[in-house]
């Protein structure tokens, strides 16, 4: 991937958590993953598979949580873990601001409710089997929690890494990589736009 022409991509952190047990830790390792996404990067990405995807881009210019999962080595991302846990209709509401700030969906056709009770359903309920994620509250504040302690807008900015300007990867990469004290495994995936020749 060419280094120049990259403004805003989206990020994958892998957390190291002290929160699971020896006894979990055969079923999950204490890892957890944590995924930002720029949404301007995303919905360039969703209209550009299919002419008839249609976005909504949040007012504001923030990163936002594309994912939070429990990580697993022998496979993985481990998904629907149980069909029969649904996300809490009640928690859902008392805790709505918050999402629609921090975790929004960009999909115009499904909206919010239906992301975030599909996250749970893929993710939540496979992170159910740790302590601190063992209901719908503790998945979506503890994601929640993470996006604050891993504020990447602060980050890259605290870097002289801004929106709307050009970095190559690597800048990008080890400003993340060295802002935190602990070994943290980042990834970073990019958006190709076609009408800009350009990754986003």
């Amino acid at each position: 991937m060419t280094p120049k022409l990259l403004k805003f991509c989206s990020f994958i952190l892998l957390l190291t958590s002290g929160f699971v047990s020896a006894k979990q830790s055969g079923h999950f390792s204490n890892h957890l993953i944590l995924a930002h996404r720029w949404p301007v990067s995303e919905c360039t990405d969703w209209m550009q598979r299919n002419v008839s995807n249609a976005c909504i881009i949040p007012p504001y210019r923030d990163w936002v949580i594309g994912g939070f999962w429990p990580y697993r080595y022998d496979v993985n991302k481990p998904l629907y873990c149980n069909r029969s846990m649904h996300a809490s209709d009640k928690v859902l509401n008392e805790i709505k601001p918050s999402l629609l700030l921090n975790w929004p969906s960009i999909d115009k056709r499904t909206g919010n409710l239906s992301l975030w009770k599909d996250e749970y359903l893929a993710h939540g309920s496979c992170a159910y089997s740790l302590d601190n994620f063992n209901d719908t509250k503790k998945y979506f504040k503890g994601a929640l929690s993470r996006l604050t302690k891993y504020n990447l807008t602060q980050i890259l900015a605290d870097r002289k890494i801004v929106p709307g300007a050009h970095y190559s990867i690597n800048k990008i990469l080890e400003a993340v990589k060295n802002s935190f004290n602990n070994p943290m495994e980042v990834g970073i995936k990019c958006i190709y736009h076609e009408a800009t020749k350009g990754y986003i």
